[in-house]
């Protein structure tokens, strides 16, 4: 019985003691998670460290300060940020989230708040209130579903942003208590941010719920390889009294990582169903698809180019260090829009033989080789051009000074008119009358029959007065009517000098502008871009439109 007895009670230890060394375990893992998870982000300019962790029987808590390097942010947040949390020991806890106790390492309930002085402006109804509440059951199977709560936020003359829970899962593996490798579901709810500021020229902003994914594993060298995918049904964006914006069916991808080489190659490529803008000079686009990609990078490099650049030599050196003979940079876009299709592949690479460890900063002009292939469709390049050249004429009369010689007139017969009243040489009668003979715009022999009926001793004078309006006014209507009457034009006066000098080829419905420069010698379509084959100088006086680069080509150099 005895026995029995002291059995028991080593028993009822060994229970007692589950949840503290569960919390042990936690701790660590805690700690470690953490630690990993910052370290993963690779940025120097943030700093996450845990500053307290109590361990408790059932309970424990821990604080986390978030801060940064970064001398604007400090300013707002000198003390950094501080994430408290509430730790419930398993191995059996409560899921507030699910309201169902289940079998866990830990059940962690983290409040961020703000610095008093920015709650104040962002969360002025509720500075008693964390930004963000973050509900996470940690499962001992190294799993973390965490759901996600964020406060509604007040920006200073512009509106309320508010957000909808968001929930995320973490999967992760460990090894010599460090993360190697974890991915990530997040559901994030709609965002809304509402105008109520009064401003008609502020919009309001609606993005519906997306979904992301990322998996990260990290090498024996330490270098992380991220992989990501997003979907989201898209986002509208609403000017009260200046038009609309509204995009759908957004989804991405992109990879961050080290390859089999171990150099790193990071890639994106972005795919939106449509666009409507119905106030935008193109109001629609569709099956848009665009991709970035840098390859074949020194991963060595990215930490001192991250470094802060002091000087010439110091950016040269880094960017030495970041570049490899088969580094490369490439971009990719294609849409098709109400007036037309566009498609544009661009590659920049190094070239052979290039000597990329004695290059000075501006040497990398020099190495570098440039291939870019083009598609517009002429109805859609037809537009761009008209709209450039409403920018630029817009800009030359802006440039223009007021001509105070051509402006006077527009005041003469006005200022006739009561100068002869003042002198007592008409009376109000007449004055009246004349104001009225001018009111449907008669020619000068008209007025000059009228004047002399209504006052024949100054109707010369009147007639010469009247006479100088009508050049002003024919002046002013010929300056403002020419340039958009004839801006179409002019456009396919351009587009036509542009096939004439080979910069662009017709084929069919479009044309075409390749661009490259492996020689040294920039080339659209194979012919030397010189600046004498420039297009002509506009009329009126207005500059020359410069060549307009073909998308996704690299301008020419300026000598």
């Amino acid at each position: 019985m005895r026995k029995l007895i002291i059995l028991l009670i080593v028993l009822v230890a060994i229970i007692a003691m589950i949840p503290f060394v569960d919390g042990y375990l936690f701790k660590k893992e805690f700690i470690n998670v953490i630690t990993s998870m910052a370290a993963s982000g690779n940025d120097k300019s943030l700093k996450v460290e845990i500053t307290e962790y109590h361990l408790g029987w059932l309970h424990s808590s821990a604080s986390i300060r978030v801060s940064s390097t970064d001398p604007e942010t400090m300013k707002h947040f000198p003390e950094g940020i501080t994430i408290d949390s509430e730790i419930t020991n398993g191995p059996f806890v409560y899921d507030s989230t699910n309201d169902k106790y289940t079998f866990a390492y830990a059940y962690v309930i983290s409040r961020t708040y703000l610095p008093s002085n920015v709650q104040k402006i962002l969360m002025p109804t509720q500075q008693d209130q964390p930004v963000f509440e973050v509900d996470t059951l940690a499962s001992s199977s190294n799993t973390w579903i965490s759901r996600i709560k964020v406060a509604p936020i007040s920006i200073p003359e512009l509106g309320v942003l508010t957000f909808g829970d968001s929930t995320t899962t973490l999967n992760f593996s460990m090894q010599d208590g460090q993360v190697t490798s974890f991915n990530t579901t997040h559901d994030m709810g709609a965002i809304l941010l509402r105008n109520l500021s009064g401003n008609a020229s502020l919009p309001s902003f609606t993005l519906q719920p997306t979904h992301s994914k990322l998996d990260a594993t990290r090498n024996t060298a330490g270098y992380w390889s991220t992989s990501a995918t997003f979907t989201g049904s898209g986002f509208s964006i609403n000017w009260p009294n200046n038009g609309s914006m509204t995009l759908s069916g957004i989804d991405g991808k992109s990879f961050n990582g080290i390859d089999a080489n171990n150099l790193s190659q990071l890639n994106t490529e972005i795919n939106i169903k449509s666009i409507s803008s119905p106030t935008y000079f193109i109001s629609s686009f569709s099956d848009v698809h665009a991709s970035f990609g840098m390859n074949n990078l020194n991963p060595a490099g990215f930490s001192k180019y991250n470094d802060k650049v002091i000087d010439a030599q110091t950016a040269a050196s880094n960017l030495k260090n970041l570049l490899t003979p088969t580094s490369s940079i490439n971009w990719k876009l294609s849409f098709n829009s109400n007036p037309g299709a566009l498609s544009s592949s661009t590659n920049i690479s190094i070239k052979p033989k290039a000597d990329i460890a004695s290059m000075q900063l501006f040497d990398i002009f020099s190495i570098l080789q440039l291939e870019s292939n083009n598609k517009i469709a002429d109805p859609l390049l037809n537009k761009l051009v008209i709209k450039y050249l409403e920018k630029m004429d817009e800009i030359t009369a802006q440039m223009q000074p007021a001509d105070t010689t051509t402006n006077a007139p527009s005041h003469v017969f006005q200022d006739l008119v009561g100068n002869l009243f003042r002198d007592g040489k008409i009376t109000m009668q007449q004055s009246m009358d004349i104001f009225g003979a001018i009111s449907d715009n008669p020619t000068e022999q008209v007025f000059a029959q009228k004047i002399m009926q209504i006052a024949p001793k100054n109707a010369a004078e009147l007639t010469q007065a009247y006479h100088m309006k009508l050049v002003q006014d024919a002046a002013q209507a010929a300056a403002s009517k020419p340039l958009a009457e004839t801006r179409d034009q002019r456009a396919q006066q351009m587009i036509a000098t542009w096939i004439q000098q080979g910069y662009l080829i017709k084929e069919g419905n479009d044309y075409i502008a390749n661009v490259s420069d492996t020689d040294g010698t920039f080339k659209i379509n194979g012919k030397p871009l010189n600046v004498p084959d420039m297009p002509p100088a506009a009329p009126q006086a207005m500059p020359a439109p410069a060549m307009p680069v073909p998308v996704g080509a690299t301008p020419a150099p300026t000598h």
